[in-house]
């Protein structure tokens, strides 16, 4: 079924026809929705974990110039 002109689908074809057109074009749209939302979710799930990594990277890197910063760190790099 074409759907150029709707005026004319209404004239050329039966309603069985246009009704299978719709089924068809309903599951077609469901299907392109699931798909649309996995996708976002993946690359939300992949931000979320990258967020989480930077976030730990900081967290880490504190803990180094905690480290570097103790006066006994610096007596041994200055050796």
């Amino acid at each position: 079924v074409r759907t150029d002109n709707l005026d004319q689908a209404f004239h050329t074809y039966t309603v069985e026809q246009l009704r299978a057109f719709v089924t068809t074009t309903r599951k077609d749209v469901r299907v392109k929705q699931d798909e649309l939302r996995q996708l976002v979710g993946d690359r939300y799930h992949d931000l979320i974990l990258a967020s989480d990594m930077i976030v730990d990277m900081g967290s880490v890197c504190g803990e180094l110039l905690a480290v570097y910063d103790r006066p006994s760190m610096q007596k041994s790099l200055s050796s």
